[in-house]
């Protein structure tokens, strides 16, 4: 009887110790997620930028937000217990015009692009929109055809695209 008495005591004590480890375990857990920092942001939701970066490496979470096609740079970094997350969004496009366009309409082009306005911008999307472009003309009977791009920046990170 003595024997089982000391026994269950012993698994008290190690319960207890478990559980307060757990406790432990839960607090740091927490802390860690309270310890992200976000720069930079400006009309992404700091919390939309966290979720990416919770409970992963840096350089994972910097892979994950820049395939979002929101920012146009991403620096994840820990400092001590913190990690800092610094993000440069990418402009917002405002619109999309075509200059000096007669044999095409502007809606057949406008559904050939990847860009869409009041979508992210990029450069290697634009690049791509702009080699697009060029190719529909080139079948279409028009290789002298000349298509240029420009763009405008505006106030509040938005952008126009400008086709001629």
């Amino acid at each position: 009887m003595m024997s089982t008495t000391l026994d269950l005591r012993r698994s008290c004590k190690a319960l207890t110790g478990f559980l307060a480890g757990l406790a432990l375990l839960g607090a740091s857990v927490s802390a860690m997620a309270q310890s992200v920092v976000v720069q930079g942001n400006k009309r992404v939701d700091t919390d939309t930028i966290r979720s990416y970066v919770s409970d992963q490496a840096p350089e994972a979470a910097k892979r994950d937000l820049l395939q979002t096609g929101l920012f146009s740079s991403v620096d994840v970094r820990r400092s001590g217990s913190q990690t800092i997350v610094t993000v440069r969004e990418n402009d917002v496009i405002n619109r999309i015009v075509f200059e000096g366009n007669k044999k095409l309409k502007t809606e057949v082009l406008l559904g050939e692009l990847q860009l869409k306005e009041r979508g992210a911008f990029s450069q290697s999307a634009l690049d791509n929109d702009l080699a697009r472009i060029r190719e529909i003309y080139l079948r279409g009977g028009r290789a002298n055809a000349t298509v240029n791009v420009r763009t405008v920046t505006l106030e509040n990170g938005r952008i126009d695209v400008v086709y001629t």
